[in-house]
């Protein structure tokens, strides 16, 4: 897969590869928001996550990364969904907290890693 990463959904059919993650998952309406909580400035990035397939999916960990104008990591928070697995058109909310986010901040991404993962 190393040398021909296209090639990895034909790696995980023939089960020569571990699955992607919430590879068959879609985030969604992902929207990030700044408050004040006792002084401290919060950032709060929350969205859903919903499965468009017509079969049952494991759950992922919802990882979010915030990002300088370099495409540097500054900080990086996981969250899990609160359920093991999503059924055919299902979705769950997620939000992540970040407490006084780095200044240099420019953008968050959002992502999946398997539960129990890295």
């Amino acid at each position: 897969m190393a040398v021909w990463p296209a090639a990895a959904r034909l790696y995980e059919t023939v089960g020569l590869a571990e699955p992607v993650p919430g590879r068959s998952l879609e985030i969604r309406d992902v929207t990030p928001e700044t408050r004040l909580d006792a002084g401290s400035r919060i950032l709060v990035v929350s969205g859903i996550v919903v499965n468009p397939t017509a079969s049952t999916v494991d759950a992922p960990v919802v990882r979010a990364v915030l990002l300088d104008e370099s495409g540097n990591v500054l900080s990086e928070l996981t969250t899990g969904l609160g359920l093991a697995s999503l059924r055919s058109g299902e979705e769950a909310g997620f939000a992540v907290e970040f407490t006084e986010p780095p200044e240099p901040a420019a953008r968050v991404t959002i992502g999946f890693e398997a539960a129990g993962g890295s």
